[in-house]
């Protein structure tokens, strides 16, 4: 299979949620805020979604090739963050988060040996946790419109 490039825009859609877009496909994402009037998740929460969405994905595709029979996959993503860190209020904060902890719910008869060998391949083969463990290369472009 040969590789391909992923392009989303991301434009404010008002003074804090954007919206995120590719040629098929649009979400909005909103800061957190405390008092509960965010529109959307936070991008944070959405970098847990996509996280947890694509070890999904991997365990069921693999569960399909170990011919495995589950009738339910639930994947929940816990993840911490201190907002002092990105707000710069404490130099010694983790800007990002601390850590994170997934946890599987299956509804299966298969032994636990077998989902063990299952879970360790799909978290040894899930892309998104991929770069976020071993980090692709970044890069940035500025581009100025003047008026």
């Amino acid at each position: 299979m040969a590789k391909f490039t992923s392009k989303l825009v991301v434009e404010f859609k008002n003074d804090t949620a954007v919206n995120c877009k590719t040629e098929e496909h649009s979400f909005v994402l909103d800061e957190h805020k405390d008092d509960g009037s965010s529109i959307a998740m936070s991008p944070g929460e959405a970098m847990l979604a996509s996280l947890g969405a694509c070890k999904a994905m991997v365990v069921k595709s693999v569960a399909e090739k170990m011919h495995l029979a589950i009738d339910h996959i639930q994947v929940e993503i816990e993840g911490t963050i201190d907002p002092d860190g990105f707000m710069g209020l404490n130099k010694d904060a983790k800007i990002g988060f601390s850590d994170i902890k997934t946890h599987y719910y299956l509804d299966t008869k298969e032994s636990k040996d077998k989902i063990d060998k299952m879970i360790e391949y799909a978290e040894d083969h899930c892309p998104v946790m991929d770069t976020m463990v071993n980090p692709a290369e970044f890069t940035h472009e500025i581009h100025i419109n003047e008026k």
